[in-house]
């Protein structure tokens, strides 16, 4: 929206600029005048062609612009950088049932250590199905590239 007022106000200056004429009376005095032709009394000088660019804006007013582009370009940048890291570690509906589903799992294997009494090999065994259920929800949680 800045940017928008910026180069309309800009342009509309330029447009103004580009019809001005500068008109010399004899005395010296300098008036500058819309249109191309000067009052009687006054003979027509040039204006420098030097002080416009070919897009109608002044060398500082086209500097000053292609900062304000450039800015808007990083800040879109950096905003489209931004979405797609959240995208990598943004979880989906699947991918939170399967979590849920795991924890559960994981839970009903905890109960069971604490259950009833195990020998020391099955005690083992439940404790590395945990340990497998840590590191499959540890994959899903990890950023997708």
């Amino acid at each position: 929206m800045k940017t928008l007022f910026v180069t309309l106000t800009l342009v509309s200056l330029s447009f103004t600029a580009q019809a001005m004429t500068k008109c010399v009376d004899a005395d010296g005095r300098v008036v500058y005048k819309s249109g191309n032709a000067c009052p009687p009394g006054y003979s027509s000088g040039a204006i420098q062609s030097d002080t416009f660019s070919s897009s109608g804006l002044r060398d500082g007013e086209r500097r000053m612009l292609d900062r304000i582009e450039a800015r808007e370009a990083e800040e879109q940048y950096y905003k489209r950088e931004a979405r797609r890291f959240e995208r990598r570690h943004t979880l989906t509906f699947g991918d939170r049932k399967r979590i849920r589903e795991l924890e559960m799992e994981k839970g009903q294997l905890s109960k069971s250590l604490t259950k009833g009494s195990k020998s020391w090999s099955q005690n083992m065994g439940i404790r590395e199905q945990i340990r497998g259920i840590d590191r499959q929800i540890e994959q899903i949680r990890s950023p997708k590239y």
